[in-house]
């Protein structure tokens, strides 16, 4: 990427932004609450109201809507306002990622993420589906850019949005695992021909070396990071005190999530490979690329 589009960067990924904002907010309140909507929802009514109702596992989304709720009004707009806004938000994540991918793949994904249906339509849900994703996602790109305060904060975050960041958390460990596997056979590869080539064997380490910058926090990091997470949970979970049960609520996202392992599905197999290829064409147009280059 030259020198003049790197300036023009940033403004790009600000219109990305403006895009997914205008895909998610779009008639946002038309459509009345699903009921699982509408639980969440009065759930955060009822804490703007100064109740202390019990909370689902998804204490974020309820916590943070009771702020929109108290200061604006409860309406469905206000109900999904939060996962709309945190949804847009997803186009900055490739930018914490553009070292790995490169800047110009890193812009392009960023537009991708505005206009994809998958997750336009989760945006634009009551619920903490969309949140987990994104916090999850920013705290991974701030753990690689070694900025530890912010991986903390969103980790806390990811944490507080309910059963959905363990999804994603068991996706990006299968994923990992596959990376892993595939990065092991160029090497068995290469350390066969070192072995023919003493020589090359110093070169090639060095030059790998060079290029893979050291993404791991030190042990001083850790302790502020740690400390970020603690104190997110603490004031975000309990929306600074005023609701301590949110504390408790976090706890169950994790039982909740295995429970839907063991809970009998409310779709058929048809019906949910029909849906993922109605609503996540990005997600196949990238793996099937990643296919086709190797």
């Amino acid at each position: 990427m030259n020198s003049s589009s790197l300036k023009n960067e940033g403004w790009l990924y600000w219109l990305a932004f403006l895009i997914a904002l205008g895909f998610r907010f779009i008639q946002l309140g038309a459509l009345p609450l699903t009921d699982s909507e509408a639980t969440l929802a009065l759930q955060a009514l009822h804490i703007a109201q100064g109740q202390a109702p019990l909370l689902a596992s998804q204490p974020g989304y309820i916590l943070f809507t009771s702020i929109f709720f108290a200061v604006v009004n409860s309406t469905n707009l206000m109900a999904r306002f939060v996962p709309a806004i945190v949804g847009s938000a997803l186009v900055f994540a490739p930018y914490f990622f553009r070292e790995k991918i490169k800047p110009r793949p890193a812009l392009i994904l960023a537009f991708l993420f505005a206009i994809d249906p998958g997750l336009v339509a989760l945006s634009r849900q009551a619920n903490g589906t969309i949140l987990a994703a994104v916090f999850l996602l920013f705290a991974w790109g701030m753990w690689r850019n070694r900025r530890a305060i912010p991986a903390g904060i969103f980790a806390g975050l990811a944490l507080l949005s309910g059963p959905s960041l363990w999804a994603g958390l068991f996706v990006l460990g299968l994923t990992r695992l596959f990376l892993q596997g595939m990065e092991a056979r160029p090497l068995a590869s290469t350390e066969a021909n070192a072995a023919d080539n003493p020589d090359s064997q110093s070169t090639d380490s060095q030059l790998t070396n060079s290029q893979s910058p050291n993404s791991q926090l030190t042990n001083t990091e850790y302790r502020p990071a740690i400390l970020a997470l603690v104190i997110t949970l603490l004031l975000g979970g309990t929306l600074f005190f005023l609701s301590p049960n949110g504390l408790s609520a976090w706890l169950s996202a994790l039982p909740d999530y295995l429970r839907g392992w063991v809970g009998p599905s409310s779709m058929s197999p048809g019906n949910i490979a029909l849906v993922f290829v109605a609503y996540e064409p990005l997600g196949i147009f990238l793996a099937v690329l990643a296919l086709l280059r190797g």
